[in-house]
């Protein structure tokens, strides 16, 4: 029989050897691995994000089990985004490959077009989302995007220089799984750029310098269920109508957001009618009158109802009995969620509000307010 340990002996340290035993024997590699996909893609708060990388200073096992789960979607900011370029950019470095879904929307400012290019070529193998930097997207990163053959999502509406949307236009054509693109707000469109839109297109957000013959002329697949207008300045009521009177049976969701210029005050009346299985609509009510709900055909399924305003002299148009008539008269009997901007002028202790508010609840709907 061996003889008990001194006392003395329980205050030694175990060494980073046992350490690592112990870790691998009552944490297999692949829980572990599942608990470190959790903690890296399904965690949402800053605070959680914000020392993801110490995953990899634990120890050896952890480092292999989080190594992919960390660079999948690196947190990247101004301050760190030299560190990142240069850790992908050293020769045979698989850590770009690693990257699925690449972020550069904290990058304020000091991003060259070479740099974002460089960047988005080391990652573009497997990378399925990129979501543009403010600045330095220039030619040959547009053209970069192109090689992005699993990308999935496109989201360039935070660039706040003005792109040619010529070579971005070339970029899409070649993405074939591509099922989401936000066009820039500050654009230049050429007389004779078109668009081929992938097959597997599912939304697209419209911005920019781009007109009517671009909505029409292009065809938009049957695939597209949701689309955005928002910063639009050449685009007519006819061109708008015209894009709807095609696409307009598909969709699912629409968004318009202001400003749009060259609309009227009462040019999205006929919307829902034009748009008879959508789901989802978000409006400013800038764009739009009391008649919009009395253009709404019977049992319409719009389940979500959003409407907005840029706080000019027509805000308060819309009255809470508009909306009331519209559900009592059968029209909007899937109503779940009513979203109503303060600026309309809607006071919650009124008691047309009030009514409203019971009409949605006996079909199981809400009223809210928002105050941006």
């Amino acid at each position: 029989m061996k003889d008990l340990p001194d006392d003395h002996d329980h205050d030694h340290e175990p060494s980073t050897d046992v350490v690592e035993e112990l870790s691998w024997g009552f944490c297999p590699p692949e829980l572990l691995e599942r608990i470190l996909f959790y903690v890296c893609t399904r965690t949402n708060s800053t605070n959680e994000f914000k020392n993801r990388g110490a995953i990899l200073l634990v120890n050896r096992i952890w480092y292999i089990c989080g190594l992919r789960w960390v660079y999948a979607s690196p947190e990247l900011h101004t301050d760190n985004i030299i560190n990142f370029a240069s850790t992908i950019s050293k020769p045979h470095s698989p850590i770009g490959d690693l990257v699925r879904r690449l972020d550069l929307r904290r990058i304020t400012h000091g991003t060259k077009n070479s740099s974002s290019s460089r960047l988005i070529r080391k990652c573009s193998r497997n990378m399925e989302a990129f979501y543009a930097p403010q600045r330095g997207l220039g030619f040959s990163a547009l053209r970069s995007i192109g090689s992005c053959l699993n990308l999935r999502y496109l989201e360039l509406s935070t660039v706040s220089e003005t792109i040619e949307l010529k070579y971005l236009c070339e970029a899409i054509e070649k993405l074939d799984q591509l099922e989401s693109v936000s066009l820039p707000k500050h654009s230049i469109l050429s007389a004779e750029t078109t668009v081929r839109w992938p097959l597997a297109l599912q939304h697209i957000g419209l911005s920019g310098g781009i007109g009517d013959r671009f909505l029409t002329e292009p065809a938009i697949p049957q695939s597209v269920t949701s689309i955005s207008f928002t910063h639009l300045p050449n685009i007519t009521l006819e061109g708008f109508y015209s894009l709807l009177d095609k696409i307009g049976p598909q969709l699912k969701r629409l968004r318009v957001e202001y400003p749009m210029r060259l609309l009227p005050q009462d040019g999205l009346d006929l919307v829902l009618l034009k748009c008879p299985d959508l789901e989802s609509l978000a409006v400013y009510v800038d764009y739009i009158s009391s008649q919009m709900f009395r253009n709404i055909p019977e049992s319409h399924p719009l389940r979500i109802l959003t409407m907005e305003s840029s706080g000019g002299l027509f805000s308060t148009k819309i009255r809470p009995d508009d909306v009331t008539d519209a559900i009592l008269n059968n029209c909007l009997p899937r109503l779940r969620s009513l979203r109503f901007n303060i600026k309309l002028g809607w006071r919650k202790e009124s008691s047309d509000v009030k009514d409203l508010v019971e009409l949605l609840e006996d079909q199981r709907g809400e009223l809210f307010q928002s105050v941006y």
